[in-house]
């Protein structure tokens, strides 16, 4: 009787098991593909994969998602001098070919039958910015009135309300863009001191000069502990 009641309880608790984490990791797949200036459309990816190129300045100027039910999943693309396209379905593309126009933002969301169980997690790489923060369903990944392309661009299907890797790295993710963004906000300012014409002729150098020196101080400080650029 012992025993078979052990044996009763083990394949409950192994169904059990099997339900829980089995079920989590049940979620939708997700595909999108990207063309990019000077490279047209590349190979198609999926789930977190990424899409586009970084450290090449070539911008993303149109995208195409498609997820297991592509009625379920919409996106909107912000482009150069166009601005705000409009929500487009899975399947269809977002963005322009052949006309040079980059893309510089991007929300994507999901319908109410896919949002009551699922979220839609996406980031996008900018230019002289980097990776930005992850964001979820229909927040605004990249920038707007800056001039700023997407050049790469990450999507992934995860259970609504369960913990990912993605919480686990935001932290890390949020430290590393403050740095990366410091830089270029540092360079930003010392490139607009030096154009300005505010220089020491009698010493052929900008009175900036040492500044910018502390601030390369601290770059390679940085580099040494890991910070690469």
């Amino acid at each position: 009787m012992g025993y078979g009641f052990k044996k009763i309880f083990s394949a409950f608790a192994f169904l059990m098991c099997f339900v829980i984490f089995g079920t989590a990791q049940a979620v939708p797949n997700v595909t999108y593909e990207v063309h990019v200036s000077g490279l047209g459309w590349m190979s198609r990816v999926r789930n977190g994969s990424t899409a586009g190129t970084t450290g090449q300045s070539r911008p993303i100027e149109a995208i195409v998602i498609n997820a297991d039910n592509n009625n379920a999943i919409s996106y909107n693309a912000h482009i150069a001098k166009i601005g705000w396209q409009g929500w487009r379905r899975g399947g269809e593309v977002a963005g322009t070919t052949g006309e040079g126009k980059q893309m510089e933002a991007i929300a994507i969301r999901l319908s109410s039958s896919y949002s009551n169980n699922y979220d839609i997690y996406y980031r996008v790489y900018v230019s002289k910015r980097g990776w930005l923060d992850w964001v979820r369903n229909g927040d605004i990944a990249g920038t707007t009135g800056q001039g700023r392309a997407i050049e790469a661009i990450q999507i992934s299907f995860r259970n609504r309300g369960s913990s990912s890797r993605y919480d686990r790295y935001d932290d890390d993710d949020d430290r590393y863009s403050h740095d990366r963004r410091h830089r270029y906000d540092e360079d930003d300012r010392y490139n607009d001191r030096r154009n300005s014409g505010n220089w020491d002729n009698s010493s052929g150098r900008s009175r900036y000069d040492d500044d910018y020196d502390d601030y390369d101080d601290w770059r390679r400080s940085n580099r040494r502990q890991g910070n690469s650029w």
